[in-house]
Formats: structure tokens, sequence, C-alpha cells
């Protein structure tokens, strides 16, 4: 769908789907790399292989862009299979980032932190009004972070 939408825009390439490391692409081939709520699901084995191949991939100077919950309570979102007894995150989440956190992993793998972004993902009347409600109770709503990083021009992870 991305290269359908963009395939008249001047100055994109291509974008490439990969679900599994290493992958087939050479070294130093793409500009970009992107991770959309991906990382806070992946073990430690998992998170080092793709940030040594997102590390790989990129060309120097070229940008990686993640996104994941920020400071996440994962207690609150535990739940109890009723089958089983056996306790995990609704949504499989394996770690709560947060900004101090996430940029120093990157670090470890030869990036270069140049924003670390908070936000409130899908701003809408409904959520307007829960981060009001929130507000009045001293609630913490829980918001997501965008990393965004540059592989150093000399760096080896």
């Amino acid at each position: 769908l991305v290269n359908e939408r963009f395939k008249d825009t001047e100055q994109f390439g291509e974008a490439v789907f990969t679900d599994s490391f290493p992958t087939s692409f050479s070294d130093d081939q793409f500009d970009l790399v992107i991770s959309t709520e991906v990382i806070e699901h992946l073990r430690d084995d998992e998170i080092e292989s793709m940030l040594s191949e997102a590390h790989r991939l990129l060309r120097p100077n070229g940008h990686i862009f993640i996104t994941t919950p920020n400071n996440e309570n994962r207690d609150v979102n535990t739940v109890l299979c009723p089958d089983c007894g056996s306790k995990f995150h609704r949504w499989q989440h394996l770690r709560s980032w947060t900004a101090e956190s996430l940029s120093a992993k990157m670090e470890q793998h030869g990036f270069r932190t140049n924003h670390v972004i908070t936000t409130a993902w899908g701003e809408t009347p409904f959520r307007r009004l829960v981060f009001k409600f929130a507000a009045k109770i001293n609630m913490k709503v829980e918001t997501g972070l965008i990393y965004i990083g540059q592989k150093a021009a000399s760096s080896n992870p």
C-alpha cells in the first residue's frame, strides 16, 4: 500500500517489509528503518537481532524511527487465563520503555538519538474527555513514545 500510495513521489524509492532476521538485503541499503509498536513485544535476543540488523541495513547517517508505549504500567493490562491460570499482558507486551531506556538501548547499538517525543495517540473527542477526567483525579494517561535516531557515520555496534 505504501509503494502504491507514493509511486509518483519523486524522492520515494520503495518500502519493504520484513519479519525475520537476518534479511537478504545488502549492508547500507536503506535511508530509513521504521519499527511501529514492535519493540515492546520482543525478547532480549530479538531486540538485539532487530537493532543489529537495522544498524547493518542503514546507510551512514540513515535514520531509525521507532514507536512504543511510553512508560507503560504493564500490571494494569495483566490478565489471568481462566483455563490454565497463567498471567500475561493482554497485548503481549514484554517490557516497558521510557525515553531514557530506549535512548540508552539505541546508543548501545550505534545510533545517535536525535529526538524522543511523547505523544497521545488517537486524538479524538472521547480521548480528550478521558484525558480531562484523568487529570482531575491525578491519573496518568499512557502516552506513546516516538524515537528518532541516526546511524553514526563511523559506528560499530
